[in-house]
């Protein structure tokens, strides 16, 4: 959810005609990642497929690479050890 927020993913989503998280699901798609992301409603679900249409630029790509927080969101007691 953090990703709708994100100023760069917006920049880059409206160059492309796309909303930040199709920015951000095209980036994973671009890394070699297949993303799997979730969702009950098919107005959204065809938008997560649309991401994948999306061919970002190296620059893009680059730009979005270089926004690591050094933040991990999902980090469950049962995970290894990341790091």
């Amino acid at each position: 959810g953090k990703v709708m927020d994100d100023e760069t993913l917006a920049r880059i989503g409206r160059e492309h005609n796309a909303s930040a998280a199709q920015i951000a699901i095209a980036w994973v798609a671009s890394r070699g990642v297949i993303p799997i992301p979730s969702s009950t409603r098919p107005k959204h679900q065809k938008s997560n497929l649309d991401a994948l249409n999306i061919t970002l630029s190296e620059d893009e790509i680059a730009e979005i690479d270089g926004l690591d927080r050094d933040e991990r969101i999902a980090n469950p007691d049962f995970a290894p050890a990341w790091d």
